[in-house]
């Protein structure tokens, strides 16, 4: 299953909401994970990994996610493992419009065992979902006492 989305529009620069977003520990901030830990030494880049406790519906799901892309201010991806065999493959592309950020994210998940039926109500709700994380991060990135990163 596949999704993409063309985000709002951020009042921040490219390089401030590429440094937020790729500073993955910020996630809890605009509700990507409840928690993050990165589990890496060094600066963010190609193969650092966080550890991630999501919660979905009331229930918790850890994750392991690694950084496979990482090209400052034009895009960051990244894998995402489950506890419960999920993965997500994101790719999330920065764009400059006018004095802000255009942040459009992109996504694979493979869901196994979910029957064929499921994966457009899946589908649905995840982007509804995706769409909502993308207004969390543009009033928490636009909130006058928001540091950068």
């Amino acid at each position: 299953m596949s999704i993409r989305i063309e985000g709002p529009v951020i009042n921040r620069s490219i390089q401030d909401v590429f440094e937020f977003i790729s500073q993955m520990e910020n996630s809890p901030l605009w509700g990507r994970a409840a928690k993050t830990t990165k589990d890496s030494d060094g600066p963010v880049s190609v193969g650092t990994v966080f550890l991630e406790l999501a919660e979905d519906d009331g229930q918790q799901l850890t994750k392991r996610t690694e950084v496979i892309e990482f090209d400052p201010s034009t895009r960051f991806s990244y894998l995402s493992r489950y506890e419960n065999g999920m993965t997500e493959l994101a790719r999330v592309t920065f764009e400059t419009v006018g004095d802000g950020t255009r942040v459009s994210p992109e996504a694979d998940v493979d869901l196994p065992g979910v029957p064929q039926e499921q994966a457009s109500t899946f589908s649905q709700e995840m982007r509804s979902g995706v769409l909502e994380l993308l207004e969390n991060l543009k009033d928490v990135l636009e909130s006058p006492d928001q540091p950068v990163a």
